[in-house]
C-alpha cells in the first residue's frame, strides 16, 4: 500500500516561526537508540512510524515555502562526507539512518498550488495512488504507536477485513467543537460503522473526532470532487468528500484509538504539549 503524507499547510498559528520553516519541521527532542538527547523534525517522526510499518511508496504533498521539505528528505551525501571529515561521525551517522531508509523507498514530491483545503491537497495524490488503496497521514499530527497498539497497523488489519470503502482514526476528545466528530455505532470492540462527520459541530452527538490517520479506496477522489468548495471555509473539504461516501452508501469504518498518546504542532499549545508527550512516551 502507498502512503499519502500532507505537509501544505500554512502553518499561521504559529507564526512567526513558520514564516520560513514549515510547521512540520518543527523540531521535537527524544534519545536516539544509543541514549544521546537529539533534534528530529516532527515530519520524521511521521515517516519513521509509516516507514516501520512496512510502508515504502511515499508522496509528500507540499505546497508554496516548503522546499525545506524535499531538501530534507532527499539524501545529501556531499554533507554527510563533510561532518565525517569534521570528526562528527555521530552526527553522520544520524543522517545515513534516515538515508537508508530514503533509499530503500521512492519518494515523491507533489506541489498544492494554493491551500484549498486538504480535500484539494488529496486531489493532487490521485495519479500518485492510481485506483489501488492508500494510506492518508497528516504531516503535523501523529498517534504514537506504543506496546499495545499501533495505530497503522490496526487500521491496515481492519481495512483489509470489512473491505470498507474507507478507515479513519477516531479519538475521544474534551472538546469536540474544535474537531471533525464521527457519529457512528459500535460493532466490535474498537471497530465503528460511520454513519455522518460534522465538522466542528456546536452541539455534538459524539466525542470521536478524526485524527491525523486514514486508509482509503480511491473512490474519496470522486467523492471530493462532487462536493466542491465549502461555501463558509472556501476551502475543499476531506470530510465531506468522507460524508459524501457515506450518503452514497459505501461502508465507512472507523477505529477508536483513544489508548495511544496524540502529539501534533497546529498551534503554539499543542507544539509545546507535544514536546512534553514525546519526553514522556520514550
Amino acid at each position: 500500500m502507498k502512503a499519502v503524507i500532507l505537509a501544505a499547510g500554512l502553518g499561521t498559528r504559529l507564526l512567526p516561526a513558520t514564516k520560513e520553516v514549515p510547521k512540520e519541521m518543527l523540531p521535537v527532542f527524544l534519545r536516539d537508540k544509543r541514549g544521546r538527547l537529539i533534534a528530529k523534525p516532527f515530519l520524521h517522526l511521521v515517516f519513521d512510524v509509516l516507514y516501520d510499518s512496512g510502508f515504502r511508496k511515499f508522496a509528500f504533498i507540499i505546497g508554496r515555502g516548503k522546499r525545506t521539505i524535499e531538501d530534507y528528505f532527499t539524501p545529501d551525501r556531499e554533507f554527510v562526507d563533510w561532518l565525517k571529515r569534521r570528526g562528527k561521525e555521530d552526527l553522520a551517522i544520524l543522517l545515513e539512518e534516515l538515508y537508508e531508509r530514503l533509499r530503500s523507498s521512492f519518494t515523491i514530491f507533489i506541489n498544492q498550488p494554493e491551500p484549498l483545503g486538504t480535500g484539494n491537497a488529496l486531489l493532487y495524490a490521485e495519479p500518485f495512488t492510481d485506483q489501488e488503496p492508500f494510506l492518508l497521514h497528516f504531516g503535523d499530527d501523529l498517534l504514537l504507536p506504543d506496546v499495545r497498539l499501533n495505530p497503522v497497523d490496526r487500521l491496515t488489519q481492519v481495512f483489509n477485513e470489512t473491505g470498507a470503502e474507507a478507515v479513519l482514526a477516531l479519538k475521544r476528545v474534551k472538546d469536540p467543537s474544535k474537531y471533525g466528530i464521527a457519529v457512528c455505532e459500535r460493532e466490535y470492540k474498537d471497530i465503528y460503522r460511520v454513519s455522518r462527520i460534522e465538522e466542528k459541530p456546536k452541539f455534538a452527538k459524539s466525542n470521536l473526532a478524526l485524527v491525523s490517520l486514514f486508509i482509503f479506496k480511491s473512490g474519496i477522489y470522486d467523492a471530493i470532487r462532487s462536493v466542491g468548495v465549502d461555501k463558509v471555509t472556501g476551502e475543499v473539504m476531506l470530510t465531506s468528500g468522507i460524508q459524501r461516501l457515506i450518503d452514497e452508501g459505501k461502508p465507512v469504518y472507523a477505529v477508536d484509538v483513544s489508548g495511544v498518546r496524540r502529539v501534533e504542532v497546529g498551534s503554539p499549545q499543542t507544539y509545546r504539549e507535544a514536546l512534553q508527550t514525546i519526553e514522556l512516551n520514550e
